[in-house]
């Protein structure tokens, strides 16, 4: 029988090794059996700490949408300055590399499993998604954006979705790609897709980002080599 070493930490040794294992197989193709062989322990032992696979990813989801939330609650807090607007940017894609097995059980798996999908969507909508619009509403209060007020809420849907759609085909084509990598490129996206919403001083600021961006990180698409 295997036996837990001591001073280890298994909770989180399990949380950790499942998030490496879906980013890497997929959800679909990691068991909890499979967990417990990489760090040796005894299934009874993981099922001891987390009573399902299930338990495992809405605790990974709940540390997602609740790490998704301080990002935005700083920003909401901080000033409005175009350095730390690029930093949310990079923070906020970081994330949602780090958890990008979330972005394919979100359209995935999730709607499918009703006991995750009820929690999840909820917490998304409360830790993510209302954040967000508060902070698109100061960046409009700022004065950055030349958009109507009416079309604001429309742009920040957009804009998180479009992330998502990009940082999935990022996955599919190329899953363990640096995470250096995806957000210098997510940065540069982003940016390009906000770009015709902001005013004449903020756009000079973005197309000094873009002119010194690499052309190696600007790219946006890339094929499988």
């Amino acid at each position: 029988m295997r036996k837990t070493r001591k001073n280890r930490n298994t909770p989180e040794l399990i949380i950790k090794k499942s998030l490496e294992m879906f980013n890497k197989q997929g959800e679909r193709n990691v068991t909890t059996n499979h967990i417990a062989q990489q760090l040796d322990l005894s299934t009874g032992n993981l099922y001891y700490h987390y009573g399902s696979k299930d338990e495992i990813i809405l605790e990974l989801a709940r540390r997602y949408t609740n790490e998704f939330n301080e990002i935005i609650q700083r920003s909401i807090s901080n000033s409005v300055e175009f350095g730390s607007i690029i930093q949310l940017l990079e923070d906020i894609i970081g994330l949602r590399w780090e958890y990008r097995f979330i972005m394919h059980g979100k359209f995935g798996m999730f709607p499918f499993n009703e006991n995750i999908k009820s929690t999840y969507f909820a917490t998304e909508h409360s830790n993510i998604e209302l954040p967000a619009s508060r902070f698109f509403q100061k960046l409009y209060d700022f004065g950055i954006f030349n958009i109507q007020q009416q079309d604001l809420d429309l742009l920040a849907r957009q804009f998180s979705l479009l992330q998502e759609a990009w940082l999935s085909m990022q996955i599919l084509n190329m899953p363990t790609r640096p995470s250096t990598e995806i957000i210098s490129a997510g940065r540069h996206y982003m940016l390009k897709f906000i770009y015709p919403t902001l005013n004449k001083e903020w756009q000079c600021k973005c197309d000094s980002v873009f002119l010194a961006e690499p052309p190696s990180t600007a790219t946006l698409f890339t094929s499988p080599q």
